[in-house]
């Protein structure tokens, strides 16, 4: 219990001071052009979003982009103010305060420090902060300095309504709520017999106010339902140019005495005060829910829009930035090419995904997305579900859609397009690219079609027994390939043209196929995973037998090193290690998300720097392993043994330095006898030992000894020993 409570307290402790931004082993990006607030910042635009916090600076186009992997109490960002220093956000765990120049961050706990409700929106009045949540408002004095002010736990209740938002005037403050707008006049927060509301009765066109401000003598307040101007108990109704779809207000926005603008839910407007109505201004916006809008520090008008980003006024037309990240957080497959850049896709599966037929490719050598089809330049009816690299780097794409003309999308490695159609009728339910250059895809229905390498010629294989269904295909060795249904288990077709199936499964739900390197078949099921070998099964991994977090396996994929990942639906990463022991990624260890859900592929691993790539549906993760494998080209030459002459009852083991992983030594006598075998290589220190004993485990006489390493790739690197007894 005392280590609890120290725990506790520690946490506490690092809630109330502030902290340089890091990382723990993981890197996320998502989709942050859901915008959810924004404010200008000195010369800066900060935008608060569904995923993470976007500083932007209009002058060089540059982007910070921080979530929760970067300090971030919560990605997801309610509202967000500004002291032109520091910038709050709300959100729904509590509060984060972070430096404009991104060096200090500091997170207050609503669970910590018993914030009720979640925090919404903010007022910074010099050193006191206003802030609202779905319950209390709270008022806290930073003294001027937020980082090291601890939080001032002071709630207030309105009725019980939820805040929305707040505009001080003359020392009155005015909040939106829930349930109409109440006027606190000179900060008498103690005494409410001196609080005024007004609602629905006293003429506001709905109770729930989301927007206020001055302008032209007058109070605007927006609501769900229009806006009025005015003054308490007085208003007028300003509905005029608002079609119904407009009349919810997200943000009023006075830019000087002689404009006011509106964000709503269609599209931003402005008052025409001669006409006395809104003019809607929408030309080049294609998503026109506008969340938020401010200006810049040249005056521009700049607008948040709920799933395109951010857009600048250039006389009437709208231009929109689309923020850094990939086109959506929901993937269905990713790849890894040979540059090391990530390629993924972003099929909704049955709920449809707007992103779904856009491309998101990750630049390693500049850390950026590019996104491709953003306008569906490719004319792609439905939606892209698969992706792969083949020998050339080129990359294709499956798409998601009966009876269209167009199947497959290939990029060829110079940057040129090209489509095709399948043979038969169906969607692209899995695909995969052999040893000899063959692009298989299932149709899904009842067949699965081959095309050679000159991306031409196609065979079609339709026993509908064995290829009902099929999401996962796989190759052995031999050249034999396996696929995996999500209804028949899986089916063996054999260089020799027989069909077999793979006996002893847990179920007959096989989402996936994997070879390791002692040619053992690994299969991922809804039951748990699988190893089969010789097409029979030999052993079940289960999350009540194992390390499994859980027993809907979507994904393995099985490391340089031996180490087997497995994506476990709605769970997270489950990881057996080489050595046997188990381990896993899930959400409280920075995984972007744990909504892993319809057979996604969502595992890469970048073997040149060490990252294990998780996609899911709610995000990327780059999770850096550590695990690199030292170069193919001097992986020997630097092997040293000592200590060299070994005496045995001075140096007890014989060590081997700095080995490949792989690596075996075999230890011979002058007259060429094998001695010993050594394959036992620490693949964390990258050594092995020698006790100077023989395969019986009797010692050895004195005399020279001959070592040879030998890797897989065929490299070795001979020497001699003495043993001296």
């Amino acid at each position: 219990m005392r280590k609890i409570y120290l725990l506790l307290s520690l946490f506490i402790i690092l809630q109330l001071y502030p902290k340089l931004l890091h990382t723990n082993g993981f890197r996320n990006w998502y989709n942050t052009n859901y915008v959810t607030d924004i404010t200008s910042v000195d010369n800066k635009i900060a935008i608060g979003s569904s995923k993470g916090l976007v500083i932007f600076t209009p002058e060089d186009s540059s982007f910070v982009t921080l979530n929760k992997t970067d300090g971030l109490i919560e990605n997801k960002v309610n509202g967000l103010v500004s002291d032109n220093e520091n910038l709050f956000l709300f959100t729904p765990d509590g509060i984060t305060i972070i430096t404009v120049d991104t060096t200090r961050i500091k997170n207050i706990s609503s669970f910590i420090f018993g914030i009720e409700g979640e925090p919404q929106t903010g007022l910074l009045k010099g050193d006191i902060l206003f802030m609202g949540t779905t319950q209390n408002v709270y008022i806290w004095d930073t003294n001027g300095d937020p980082f090291f002010t601890p939080w001032s736990n002071n709630p207030y209740n309105f009725r019980n309504y939820g805040i929305n938002t707040f505009f001080l005037m003359n020392d009155t403050l005015y909040v939106g709520t829930e349930g109409g707008v109440c006027m606190v006049p000179d900060n008498s927060f103690s005494d409410t017999t001196q609080w005024a509301w007004n609602t629905i009765v006293e003429g506001l066109p709905d109770d729930t106010v989301t927007a206020i401000t001055f302008w032209d003598n007058e109070l605007w307040i927006g609501t769900r339902n229009g806006i009025v101007s005015g003054s308490f108990n007085n208003w007028t109704l300003r509905n005029n140019g608002l079609s119904a779809s407009s009349r919810k207000i997200h943000k009023l926005f006075s830019k000087d005495s002689l404009s006011l603008w509106v964000a709503t839910e269609s599209s931003p407007h402005y008052w025409n005060k001669s006409d006395s109505r809104w003019i809607r201004v929408y030309q080049g916006l294609d998503i026109k829910r506008t969340t938020g809008i401010c200006t810049d520090n040249t005056g521009g008008i700049w607008i948040g829009i709920n799933g395109d980003g951010i857009a600048f006024l250039e006389d009437t037309l709208w231009s929109t930035v689309r923020l850094p990240g990939p086109s959506s957080s929901n993937f269905s497959d990713i790849t890894i090419d040979e540059n090391g850049d990530i390629w993924g896709v972003h099929y909704g599966g049955f709920v449809s995904e707007a992103r779904g037929k856009t491309i998101s490719h990750f630049r390693r050598e500049n850390g950026e997305w590019e996104i491709l089809n953003d306008t569906n330049e490719l004319g792609i009816l439905g939606y892209i579900r698969w992706v792969d690299v083949d020998q050339d780097n080129n990359k294709w794409f499956g798409i998601w859609r009966i009876g269209a003309e167009i199947d497959i999308i290939k990029l060829s490695e110079n940057g040129e397009w090209d489509s095709l159609a399948l043979p038969v009728s169906g969607v692209i339910g899995s695909q995969f690219i052999d040893s000899k250059g063959n692009k298989w895809f299932s149709n899904f229905a009842n067949s699965v079609c081959k095309l050679s390498p000159d991306d031409f010629t196609w065979q079609v294989y339709t026993d509908i027994n064995y290829l009902n269904y099929i999401v996962a295909i796989e190759e052995d060795n031999a050249g034999n390939m396996y696929f995996g249904s999500a209804h028949r288990g899986v089916s063996i077709l054999r260089t020799d043209g027989r069909w077999t199936s793979v006996t002893g499964l847990p179920t007959g739900e096989a989402f996936d196929l994997v070879f390791d390197r002692n040619g053992d078949l690994w299969v991922g099921t809804a039951a748990g995973v699988a190893v089969v070998r010789d097409s029979v099964t030999i052993n079940t991994y289960t999350h009540t037998t194992s390390g499994l977090l859980g027993d809907n396996i979507m994904d393995i994929l099985i490391d340089w090193k031996g180490n087997r990942w497995f994506l476990v639906g709605s769970r997270g990463v489950s990881l057996l290690r080489y050595d046997g022991k188990w381990d896993s990624l899930t959400v409280a260890d920075g995984l972007a998300s744990d909504f892993i859900i319809d057979d996604l592929d969502g595992l890469a691993y970048d073997t040149r720097n060490g990252y294990l790539w998780v996609a899911t549906k709610d995000g990327i993760s780059r999770y850096e392993t550590g695990d690199i494998p030292l170069s193919p080209d001097d992986d020997l030459v630097d092997i040293d043994v000592y200590p060299n002459p070994f005496i045995p009852k001075k140096h007890h083991v014989v060590n081997f330095n700095r080995l490949p992983d792989d690596a075996k030594i075999y230890i011979y006598s002058v007259s060429l006898k094998r001695i010993k075998t050594i394959d036992d290589i620490d693949r964390q220190m990258h050594m092995a030992y020698w006790d100077g004993n023989d395969a019986n485990n009797n010692p050895v006489d004195s005399g020279i000894y001959i070592f040879l390493v030998v890797t897989p790739n065929g490299n070795n690197k001979t020497g001699k020993i003495a043993v001296i007894r």
